[in-house]
């Protein structure tokens, strides 16, 4: 431990560095002590003993100076230690702390490939102000000081990696005042007389044009500077050098590893021109390292597959552990597609995308080392594929079956179409059945299976390529469901999904009622696209006829494909009770001059009229609806008086209905 030389009662720790400069002085830095009193100035005392033989060597009569430098010290031969005593008015001294300058010694060993340095300590313990711990610094002549160590140590081996030159060391350590103390800088001649670590050459790769690429560890030594590069013929002559202990690849581009097998071996060497032994390749092994040859790519569009083989590795040392085969996608990163036996030397990828370019490359490996093949692509396709399928229509017939439309692109053989049906715009999709080619771009399907009073129907079509494979898929169209209700007797109301599917828009939807008792349907009305109901009056006349509707969906103009469609719903019957409504008295002679009721919903077969006179004769008869009774009987008018009638009718359930009472005849 250094001993402070105490000649007064008071010490402090105002002296803070002591450091070396240029070798020959000594700069002591300190910060005002405390104590009692104003402080007049400072007296230095030096020895090169840190106990006896201190002298005064400064004495400095001002209070705010914090620094001395104490020429011609010689610290790189000598011990030096020093302490401060600080004086004032009060008489009372300050002294400070005994600090040594740090002395570094470096001793030379094994014919200078080893420097041994060894250095003091500035104080034990190590002052409070003090931040950190020693800092041992190196400089080589053509590059800057770098930190080697950091620690409590004093003592520190540095085996020499560079070959021969001029090197430095020294010492500092900081304090929170801002200033260091620094050791003397001691260096001499050092050499570097032990050869590089052997590397290890990890893969010979190969790139598409059949170039040999090496790769290899960095030695371990941070002296070496290159390395030499091994190619085999018939011996291991030396094929090139690499410059540089962070350069750890190398193209051998004269090698033509596409065709034909390589193999390398690979030395590191310092700047003494140490070489280390050679990587992998011993001379005394035949074909040691093969390289690997990647057969082209076979390719088969109809099960997307391709089939990978390659010529095995040989002679790896240890066993060859087997295969990894790589994968790229579209240019993408190789990444792992597949790790196989090394008795196996191919492989077939199935489920490959089209279209797409798919790169492979194979890596023989065991535990020390690897080899890759030369890179071989393929590009996938979908063979016959159409270049588009629409479903331009689903539509209900008059048949209450659905007729699908679709227009694809004829001019590529397909191997037919898949129809696909859900009531879910979700799915699950069910596969229904499967339409035959043709030679005609539109093509049309009708679905007898349907219950199209009952669902709503989504459907897509699905191409099959020519291989029989489903690929392109259309898009989905839906049915239009109808619905019919009777909220009173005089009024229907029609209710229906919007149509999806086509390429534009709905550009309105037409409505439509049918009866027996008219040719064809009859246009009640048109809603535009955002309506989906209609109320229909169903007062007068038409109350004797049943009442069947249907809705069809007009395209608005705008679509990418060019077609104007239109499709139909389901067709809906209203559900009115049928009924038969009397009057009670008529004037054959005046204006309302026949008995007529008024039917609603009934049948038109399976009615009739009978008029009876009192004694129970019947005198009228007739199965028309329209007709009506006009009063007379075998050509003349009957009597005034009351009439009793009955009339029978049938409903839409095939009911049997009757109705009568009396009728007054009146002139």
């Amino acid at each position: 431990m250094l001993t402070v030389f105490a000649a007064s009662a008071q010490t402090d720790h105002y002296l803070r560095c002591v450091s070396v400069e240029n070798n020959d002085s000594i700069r002591l830095t300190w910060v005002l002590p405390t104590g009692a009193g104003e402080f007049t100035g400072y007296d230095v005392y030096h020895s090169n003993s840190p106990t006896n033989g201190f002298s005064l060597i400064a004495h400095i009569d001002q209070a705010n100076m914090g620094e001395y430098v104490h020429q011609n010290s010689n610290p790189a031969v000598e011990n030096n230690y020093y302490f401060i005593k600080a004086n004032n008015t009060s008489g009372v001294e300050v002294f400070s702390d005994t600090l040594a300058a740090i002395k570094l010694r470096l001793q030379p060993q094994f014919n200078n490939s080893i420097a041994r340095l060894d250095w003091n300590l500035q104080h034990d313990p190590t002052l409070p102000s003090s931040i950190g711990q020693h800092k041992l610094y190196r400089k080589y002549s053509y590059k800057n000081w770098v930190l080697l160590y950091e620690g409590k140590n004093t003592v520190y081996i540095d085996t020499i990696q560079v070959c021969p030159d001029s090197i430095n060391y020294k010492i500092e350590i900081e304090n929170n005042l801002g200033c260091f103390s620094v050791s003397n800088i001691s260096g001499t001649w050092l050499q570097d007389l032990t050869p590089p670590s052997e590397p290890i050459l990890d893969s010979v790769s190969l790139v598409n044009n059949g170039n040999a690429l090496l790769g290899w560890d960095m030695s371990k030594d941070s002296g070496t500077v290159g390395y030499i590069i091994y190619r085999k013929t018939n011996i291991w002559p030396a094929f090139d050098t690499v410059f540089g202990l962070e350069n750890t690849s190398y193209k051998d581009s004269t090698a033509n590893g596409c065709l034909e097998n390589q193999s390398y071996s690979i030395a590191a060497f310092d700047s003494c021109g140490n070489v280390s032994g050679r990587g992998i390749g011993p001379e005394n092994l035949n074909d040691s390292l093969r390289t690997i040859l990647l057969h082209p790519v076979e390719f088969n569009p109809c099960d997307s597959s391709s089939l990978i083989s390659w010529t095995p590795y040989i002679n790896m040392i240890p066993a060859l552990s087997g295969y990894k085969i790589y994968m790229s996608k579209n240019g993408s990163s190789f990444e792992l597609l597949e790790t196989i036996p090394p008795d196996q030397s191919a492989y077939l990828h199935q489920n490959l995308e089209s279209p797409a370019n798919y790169s492979y490359f194979i890596r023989a490996y065991n535990a020390d080392m690897s080899s890759s093949s030369c890179i071989q692509s393929i590009e996938t396709y979908y063979p016959n594929l159409p270049d588009f399928i629409y479903l331009r229509k689903a539509s209900v017939t008059t048949s209450q079956e659905v007729l699908l439309s679709f227009y694809t692109d004829s001019l590529a053989p397909v191997a037919g179409f898949l129809v696909f049906r859900s009531d879910s715009p979700g799915g699950p999709y069910d596969l229904i059945d499967t339409v035959q080619p043709s030679d005609n771009a539109n093509i049309k399907w009708i679905d007898l299976s349907a219950q199209t009073g009952n669902v709503s129907y989504y459907y897509r079509i699905n191409v099959l390529d020519s291989c029989g494979k489903p690929s392109l898929s259309s898009n989905m169209s839906r049915t239009i469901l109808l619905n019919v209700t009777s909220p009173d007797e005089n009024t229907n109301r029609l209710n229906w999904n919007a149509y999806e599917g086509w390429d534009g828009t709905v550009g309105h939807y037409d409505v439509y009622r049918l009866n027996e008792m008219l040719a064809g349907p009859m246009l009640i009305g048109s809603v535009g696209s955002g309506t989906t109901t209609y109320q229909d009056n169903i007062s007068g006349d038409e109350l004797t006829m049943i009442q069947t509707y249907f809705v069809e969906a007009i395209e608005a103009t705008g679509s990418t494909y060019p077609f104007a469609d239109s499709v139909r719903s389901n067709m809906a019957v209203a559900r009115q009770e049928a009924d038969v409504i009397a009057p009670n008295a008529f004037a054959p002679k005046g204006l309302n001059n026949k008995f007529k009721p008024l039917v609603k919903f009934i049948e038109p077969d399976g009615f009739s009229l009978r008029i009876y006179d009192r004694w129970g004769k019947m005198i009228f008869e007739t199965h028309d609806p329209g007709e009506g009774w006009d009063g007379k009987s075998n050509g003349s008018y009957v009597p005034m008086g009351v009439y009793i009638y009955l009339i029978n009718f049938r409903n839409r359930e095939d009911q049997v209905l009757q109705r009568q009472g009396t009728v007054t005849v009146i002139y």
